[in-house]
């Protein structure tokens, strides 16, 4: 998933590709960053080309409650799976 949206990069590219790349939330902030990788192309980013730009956004009040919300509860188990996998946390217990 991703978004298009023509924008004109000051390299005098068109930028039109904008993927994220990553989210930290920060639920006692109320608040999440969001990290978009912007490219050419969507060919541009599936052959692995670097970013033309990398933007930072952060959400807050509402709709980032919305969007934890949603979020949370379906990404949390898989967080939490994947961190038992890590030798740090191998032998963990949820709880």
């Amino acid at each position: 998933m991703a978004l298009e949206k023509i924008r004109n990069h000051p390299t005098g590219f068109q930028a039109r590709y904008h993927r994220v790349d990553s989210v930290f939330y920060n639920r006692r902030g109320n608040f999440t960053e969001v990290v978009v990788g912007v490219y050419r192309t969507q060919t541009h980013s599936d052959e692995g080309a670097a970013p033309l730009e990398t933007l930072v956004l952060k959400i807050e009040g509402e709709e980032n409650a919305a969007a934890l919300a949603q979020i949370h509860p379906v990404a949390a188990p898989i967080i939490y799976a994947a961190l038992k996998s890590t030798p740090e946390f191998e032998g963990a217990e949820d709880v």
